[in-house]
This record gives structure tokens, C-alpha cells and sequence, in this order.
């Protein structure tokens, strides 16, 4: 199966049922983003790179509670904010 031709909600659902494959999917879709986010906040390339690595970590242990799983970039990119 093709992770990178499906939509963020599904990738959400197939994280959730195990596929860790798709989770690495939604990291490199919104990685650039989350590092943006990230360097708005810590105006440091180095502090946004640990940042934004914090920010996926986390939201891979708390994916359960995202309400809207078609939403995932942009929760993302407020948790590395």
C-alpha cells in the first residue's frame, strides 16, 4: 500500500491501528511546516529542529485525542508553536 497518496485523516487511522509507516508519512508531509512553526517561536534553527521533533513525539502519544483527524497539520504545527 501506498502511504503518500492518502489523505491525513486515514493516515491518522492507520497510525492508530498500527501502521507505523503511515505515521512517517504525516512527519515528511508536514515536517517543513513544523519546523517553520517552530523557528516563528524559538528564533533558532537548532532550538526549532529539537522543537519540531518534540512537537511529532508528542503527537504521535496523543493522536487518540485528535478530534479531527483530517486536521492533523495544522494541530501539529501548534503543538511545535
Amino acid at each position: 500500500m501506498k502511504y503518500a497518496e492518502l489523505n491525513d485523516e486515514s493516515l491518522v487511522m492507520l497510525t492508530l491501528s498500527g501502521e507505523a509507516a503511515a505515521y512517517e508519512v504525516l512527519v515528511v508531509r508536514y515536517q517543513k511546516a513544523v519546523l517553520a512553526a517552530a523557528q516563528t517561536v524559538t528564533h533558532s534553527a537548532y532550538l526549532a529542529e529539537d522543537a519540531a521533533q518534540d512537537a511529532f513525539v508528542t503527537a504521535w502519544m496523543k493522536l487518540n485525542v485528535l478530534r479531527d483527524p483530517s486536521k492533523y497539520g495544522g494541530w501539529v504545527c501548534r503543538i511545535a508553536g
